[in-house]
């Protein structure tokens, strides 16, 4: 009989956040800023020996902000994730580039079978958006826009 156990863990990552970061960083790797914030952030123990961090960064200012915090916006600046294994090691790369600790196949029982369930959700779908707000009360208007698929931002003849 299969037996299915709940467990709540916290990683290394709590501990990464005893000091806050007060820093600004000019035309530095993210491995550079990753290796400043182990030497002056975090507590001893912690290396970065699989960040992929080569990505040179323009700027980035962080004003009393969490090391996880700070490692966070990194990666989403450069659409990278990023975790701490048990080892306290910081593993920072793009998505799919890191192997996983196992293999993953329908026949070496690393699975449980049936447990994938897939919920679609409609939340977030939009026809219409409403705008409100703005510098001054004018006239009502309609302004029609034509989307291809593809563009993301629409300009306005007027401000809203």
């Amino acid at each position: 009989m299969l037996e299915l156990y709940t467990v709540e863990c916290k990683d290394y990552s709590q501990i990464m956040d005893r000091k806050l970061v007060v820093q600004t960083y000019s035309s530095q790797t993210i491995d550079q800023i990753i290796q400043d914030l182990i030497t002056n952030y975090l507590p001893s123990g912690f290396t970065k020996a699989n960040v992929v961090g080569s990505l040179t960064i323009d700027k980035a200012v962080f004003n009393y902000e969490y090391p996880t915090k700070v490692i966070d916006k990194l990666a989403q600046a450069v659409n990278y994730h990023w975790y701490v294994d048990y080892n306290k090691d910081i593993h920072f790369a793009p998505f799919g580039q890191e192997p996983t600790s196992f293999n993953l196949t329908d026949t070496n029982q690393t699975y449980i079978y049936n447990s994938l369930t897939i919920e679609e959700d409609l939340l977030q779908l939009r026809n219409f958006v409403y705008v409100r707000g703005g510098e001054y009360e004018a006239n009502s208007r309609t302004i029609t826009k034509t989307g291809d698929g593809n563009e993301k931002a629409f300009s306005t003849s007027y401000k809203f």
